[in-house]
């Protein structure tokens, strides 16, 4: 499901304020997160933080990514059941520090799993005509900022997903894409996937990996 703040900590973030909007039921995500900013936008809100339900934070990592005053800014946590992190970085990066020493970094994709967004990204990508108005599963207009893509890169095209087909028009309306390395995001599959995934198992308080 998507959500604008979701997760087992949705009673702390209430009593810090935050409005929460659940969606559940629904088989297509580009079109759910499509239909929720839509309307989050048309109701006046000025920041959209995605969180999946199966993503473990701390609420205090809410308010750490929204101190950057970021037009996107999103945490980095391991994919389920492979040594991977879900995010795709820059051409160029040679190493990332996760945890404490880690920071901003400018990535080519984020993930929506733990992802703020301000309402300035996604007026970028409607003055770009980027992002389009139609009517999906929800029988209402929609704008398609999450609509799935497929990109030309040398000599592969490559389908983008609903989360790095986001980025992808942010990037293309001049935004950058960064994340802050520092939170420790788990992604709950058979068990609680974090970091140390990437390597034998043991829980540390940073780890700093090799790109490519």
């Amino acid at each position: 499901s998507g959500r604008l703040l979701i997760g087992p900590a949705d009673g702390e973030l209430r009593r810090r304020g935050y409005h929460l909007s659940i969606m559940r039921g629904v088989t297509s995500i580009d079109q759910v997160r499509s239909q929720m900013a839509t309307d989050a936008l048309d109701a006046g809100f000025q920041e959209l933080f995605w969180i999946d339900d199966d993503i473990v934070f701390n609420p205090d990592d809410v308010d750490r990514l929204r101190s950057h005053d970021l037009p996107i800014v999103g945490g980095v946590y391991p994919k389920k059941g492979e040594p991977q992190l879900a995010v795709r970085w820059k051409e160029g990066t040679a190493s990332v520090v996760l945890g404490e020493g880690g920071g901003l970094v400018e990535v080519k994709y984020a993930s929506t799993g733990f992802l703020l967004t301000h309402a300035s990204v996604y007026d970028a990508m409607q003055m770009k005509g980027l992002a389009r108005a139609a009517f999906g599963q929800f029988g209402r207009s929609m704008m398609g900022y999450f609509q799935p893509m497929t990109i030309t890169e040398g000599t592969i095209s490559r389908y983008l997903a609903e989360d790095w087909s986001f980025c992808h028009r942010a990037s293309e309306a001049g935004i950058p894409i960064m994340v802050d390395t520092r939170p420790r995001l788990m992604h709950v599959g058979r068990y609680a996937y974090s970091w140390e995934d990437l390597i034998p198992r043991e829980r540390l308080p940073s780890l700093s990996i090799q790109i490519g």
